[in-house]
Order: structure tokens, then sequence, then C-alpha cells
């Protein structure tokens, strides 16, 4: 009996040393971009048998919680600042996680209204869509669009497909890039704040810089961003868009371990007991008649063409549409007169103005493309 004891703690012991050092040799090779000091590295290219996302650090739960692991044959690269922002010194650093697709403008938009508020903004794109289709790379850091914001822009590009593909499971895959490839690069102190959310969600740089201030460990911030359709001056009746996504730099390093994809959900799963969920925002109403008082924008389809209408369609993981892909006078009800996918009109308020900002002439394009009569 003793003999069986001993032989089973050393197992237990053996196994343990092995996870441990593991991880040491995954956290050596992994090294840390740091913003405070020092020459940065700048853009590099590492083969993908050097990352395994999820491998340590997947959480137990639901799948929109657990990271899926990059296959072998994989590649990430990483194009970071030569001359990157320096963090809050004091005060509390807000970093922001988004991925994308080919939405240039809508993240030129982001960058922008973000410019002033946040340390760093970590964007991971792909060489795959959701949807399993390959696709080239559509974001760089030397396109002219982005050069007032190089100092805080981080891409990292990969080319990567969940293993057992499925459309969500490649969504989760690429947020959780956000965090176990990108934000474990950055000097994200215990203090600071997190956001992590779709290109096309943006919350309002004074919200969040309030909520980053006061952001407590163990909470979990969502967001009820206002809900505008085919354009910034199109908006849901039913008023608002609850985004999750906001949780201080200790949640995410020592509760979520990176795992982005559980920032973005970590309210909503019910096998999280860790956080306390704070709800800001509540929408603009029926009238428009809180439009002052919005916390944010999500802009589903602030497309200017048919064709990137049509693009998204075929590419992101709501399956369900990319047959109507195909369809050119739905895509036109879509972008002109507000008709959803299933048929209807999709509880409009057309004349909702309340963009986030001057906006650029491409958000104004689809009027162009639209026939006379449309809103």
């Amino acid at each position: 009996m003793k003999v069986l004891r001993v032989v089973t703690l050393l197992f237990f012991a053996l196994t343990s040393l092995l996870v441990f050092v593991k991880l040491f040799i995954y956290s050596q090779h992994e090294g840390m971009f740091d913003p405070r000091g020092g020459e940065a590295e700048g853009r590099r290219l590492l083969p993908a048998p050097a990352r395994e996302l999820g491998s340590f650090f997947s959480l137990q739960g639901s799948s929109n919680t657990i990271c899926p692991s990059i296959r072998s044959s994989d590649w990430v690269e990483f194009d970071f600042p030569p001359h990157p922002r320096k963090p809050a010194g004091n005060e509390t650093s807000i970093w922001v996680g988004v991925m994308v697709n080919d939405e240039v403008e809508m993240l030129r938009l982001l960058l922008e209204m973000y410019s002033k508020t946040v340390t760093g903004v970590v964007v991971v794109q792909s060489r795959h869509t959701l949807s399993n289709r390959r696709k080239n790379l559509s974001i760089t850091r030397d396109d002219i669009r982005f050069a007032p914001f190089r100092d805080f822009f981080y891409l990292v590009s990969i080319d990567g497909r969940a293993e057992g593909f499925q459309y969500w499971e490649n969504e989760a895959l690429q947020r959780c890039a956000i965090g176990n490839v990108g934000f474990k690069k950055l000097p994200i102190q215990d203090s600071d704040a997190v956001l992590v959310t779709d290109v096309d969600e943006i919350v309002k740089p004074e919200v969040l810089a309030k909520m980053s201030s006061s952001i407590r460990h163990n909470q979990a911030v969502t967001f009820c961003l206002t809900w505008h359709f085919s354009h910034f001056g199109r908006v849901l009746e039913s008023g608002c868009k609850t985004v999750r996504g906001l949780v201080s730099g200790s949640f995410l390093k020592n509760m979520l371990q990176y795992n982005t994809n559980a920032v973005r959900n970590v309210a909503a799963n019910p096998n999280n007991k860790h956080a306390e969920e704070i709800s800001v925002g509540s929408g603009p109403g029926r009238t428009c008649e809180r439009a002052g008082n919005i916390v944010g924008w999500h802009c589903s389809w602030c497309f200017g063409s048919a064709e990137e209408y049509g693009n998204k369609m075929k590419s992101f993981a709501h399956s369900e549409m990319s047959p109507s892909a195909s369809n050119p006078d739905l895509i036109r009800d879509m972008m002109c007169q507000g008709k959803w996918v299933t048929g209807g009109v999709h509880g409009m308020e057309l004349d909702c103005s309340i963009p986030p900002i001057q906006l650029p002439d491409y958000f104004h394009a689809w009027k162009k493309n639209c026939s006379k009569g449309s809103p």
C-alpha cells in the first residue's frame, strides 16, 4: 500500500514538473514586446509549431470560451510599431483587441475614435475567412490610411483554421489570437483595462475611459451600443446591441489566461462564476430621444458597395446568410431600404443621424449605389 502511494505521488510530481517545463519553454520562446523601452522588434515571422493556441490556456466550458489550436502547418506574423506609444504610467492603460476580415475603412474609423484614449489596439487578420475560404490579407500597417495611428496599432496575421472546422470555432480561434498571440507580447498591467470587440463595434471613447478607470478585478463590463444597419443614420428601433468585453488586466491574465474569446463571452458564460457584470447604456429608444446619451456604435453593414455586402455574407460565421450573397436584389434592399434577409423592414429609424464623428466619404457611398426614392 505504501509503495502504491509513493508511486502515485511520484507520478503526479513528474507530471507537474513536465507541465511546468513546457510552460517555461513556451514563455521563453514567446518573449515580450515592451513599449516602455529598448528597440522594438518590428515585423517578425514565426513558424506555427512554436505556438499552439489553447494547448495550455483553454478554459473548460461551453464552446464560446475555449481556444481552438492552430494547426501545425500554419504560421503567425507580427507587425508591431517600431516606436510605440508609451503606457499610461500610474494611470490605467487601455488595450483594445479586434479581429477583421477586410473592413479597412471600419478599422480606420475605430482607430481614429480610440486614437486619444487607448495605449494599444491589437488587430488580428487571417488568410482564411470564418467560413474557411482562402483570402488575401487586406490590412497592412504601411497603408497610408493608417499613418496617424501607427504608434498604437499592433497587427497580427495568422494562417489559421480550427481543427474539426466549424464557422464559430474559426471565429473563436481568430479572437483567441488577440490574446494568446498579441496581448501576451505587451506589458499589460493588472490595473489596466482590456476591451475585446468586433471591428464594427466602437465604444464611445469618453465612456470607455470612465469605465476603464474604475473597473475592478472581478468585473466584466457590457456596453449597450446603438445598433445601426447599413449606415450611421439608420438605427434599430429595438434600441441597442449588447457587447461584452471590458475586463481588468489582472482578470485577463490570471483568471482567463489571456483567453480573449472568453473576455468576449465572460459575463454570458454560465460556467464562469468569477465575474460581476456591469451594464452601461440603454440605447437611443424608438425616436432617438436619448441620442445624446449613447455609449457607442455597432454598425453591422456599413459598407459602401453591394460587393462588400456579398463578401461579408460569404465570409463571416453566420453561414445561413451565405446563399444570399448571390442575390443582388436582396442586397440592394438591405443597403437601400433597410430590409433584412428574411424580408420586411428591420425596425429602422431613418431620421436618426448620430454618427460618432464627421464620417469619411466611404460611409456615404451607399447613397450613390441606391436607386431614386431610397432613404
